[in-house]
């Protein structure tokens, strides 16, 4: 969902950097609970001294489009975090893991660990307790 898709009464500016900042009534804020602001640098109210209450700005952030390189290197960064206390759980790297780069959601996170997985980059297997876990392979570390 674009910050565009967004319901309610908005004002649309760029700002110095270039952003796009959304501008409305703060009371219009308790309407964008349901909304995804995944995207959002911040939102801000603003004193107004109206009794209309305040000015919510809400900032998008510019972010890098999410490439199965990236996802790889999440793998790699979890199996780095994990290294002393065992594996890489397929289910917590989908629903769990936290990266501000990986800005996915988990159907498209097992998409690409599939296509990974294809291409002889992850393996996807099962850990000595029975669960799914994910490693990367030695192809995906050729100077290694």
């Amino acid at each position: 969902m674009s910050m565009r898709d967004i319901t309610i009464p908005l004002e649309v500016v760029t700002d110095e950097e270039g952003f796009e900042v959304y501008q409305g009534r703060a009371e219009d804020l308790r309407r964008l609970k349901s909304k995804d602001l995944s995207n959002a640098v911040f939102v801000v109210a603003h004193p107004d001294e109206s009794d209309q209450g305040a000015t919510l700005t809400i900032k998008p952030q510019r972010r890098k489009p999410v490439t199965p390189e990236l996802v790889l290197s999440e793998v790699a960064r979890a199996e780095e975090y994990f290294q002393d206390t065992g594996y890489v759980g397929l289910g917590y790297f989908l629903t769990g893991w936290k990266s501000k780069d990986m800005s996915i959601g988990v159907e498209r996170r097992q998409e690409m660990l599939d296509d990974l997985a294809d291409e002889g980059l992850v393996q996807i297997y099962q850990a000595e307790d029975g669960k799914e876990a994910i490693r990367t392979t030695k192809d995906a570390h050729p100077e290694g």
